[in-house]
């Protein structure tokens, strides 16, 4: 399995692990012909091939619009690369602003500048914040990654039939048989939402398709690798969780992703990228509003012809 230290110099020319490379050389594909990634395979599957040709960078490039500001990260997003940072070690330094909150213009001028060097800006308590949280998260990662980690890894490989494939992949063993994906969020409070969570925001359908570069990659790791989504409440106890995905899941995935890959390379083949028909479609109630309105009409008697003398 070819591994390359990438540099401003590095052609990608052959499948292989390219460690290091800019987040803006990934979005814009560097194969030698347009490959697919697990947010273009989405697309395609769930949306269109439209939405798919539309979100890639060599189908569809889109111009720049020079008026547009890119968005700042929130504060969630802030504590979160933080918390990042210090339970792995690697990744943006922290620029602390020592101030009590945002409000002064001259620290919103300093969190700006933090920003456009490439660091994450944190005043104290939301460091603090972000240190609990890692303090929590560091000794469950360290025991998956057993002292051997990989950051920002471009994964790229070819099918049999000669198309590209690349996905980036945030944290993993240096054998590639262990994947990690830590994710701090509000959005979960128990491990059932945790579970919920991996299969509403697409995970398990990214896990399928990273699986599969890797399984290509390195075959002798098939069937003995782990993806791991490490989900910790940002708010105080900052829980953890850690969830894999059942067989179930990973059979779903292996099924979405081989559907999506047939989709683009049939797309990629003929240049046709069509969206959906126009219709029209028939909009049937959910059967949640009927149970609500059949419940309603049971008890509300004000619904029926009034008696008028």
């Amino acid at each position: 399995m070819k591994t390359v230290i990438w540099t401003p110099e590095t052609v990608v020319d052959e499948p292989g692990i390219y460690l290091g490379v800019p987040d803006e050389v990934y979005r814009a594909d560097p194969c030698p012909e347009p490959s697919l990634n697990a947010s273009v395979a989405w697309d395609c599957l769930k949306k269109s091939l439209a939405h798919g040709a539309a979100a890639h960078p060599k189908i569809a490039p889109t111009e720049p619009d020079e008026d547009d500001e890119p968005s700042s990260p929130t504060r969630a997003q802030d504590i979160g690369s933080a918390a990042h940072r210090l339970a792995f070690g690697v990744g943006p330094e922290i620029a602390l602003i020592h101030a009590p909150n945002w409000r002064k213009k001259a620290d919103q001028e300093a969190r700006k500048a933090a920003w456009e060097a490439g660091e994450i800006p944190l005043i104290p308590k939301e460091y603090r914040r972000a240190k609990a949280m890692a303090e929590i998260a560091k000794p469950i990662l360290d025991g998956l990654l057993e002292g051997s980690l990989v950051a920002e890894a471009m994964i790229v490989w070819r099918d049999e039939d000669g198309f590209w494939f690349r996905g980036l992949i945030d944290r993993m063993r240096a054998d590639a048989r262990v994947v990690i994906d830590f994710k701090t969020t509000n959005l979960v409070s128990s491990p059932s939402e945790a579970m919920d969570l991996v299969y509403k925001s697409k995970a398990y359908f990214q896990e399928g398709f990273y699986r599969w570069g890797l399984d290509t990659l390195d075959p002798e790791g098939r069937g003995r690798r782990r993806f791991c989504f490490l989900y910790q409440e940002q708010e105080p106890p900052h829980m953890p969780c850690l969830i894999e995905t059942s067989e179930a899941g990973r059979t779903l995935a292996d099924e979405q992703v081989e559907g999506a890959v047939n989709l683009w390379k049939r797309a990629l083949h003929s240049g046709a990228w069509p969206g959906w028909s126009l219709g029209p479609y028939q909009a049937s109630p959910p059967p949640w509003l009927l149970s609500q309105w059949e419940a309603r009409a049971a008890y509300d008697e004000n619904l029926n012809p009034p008696v008028i003398a």
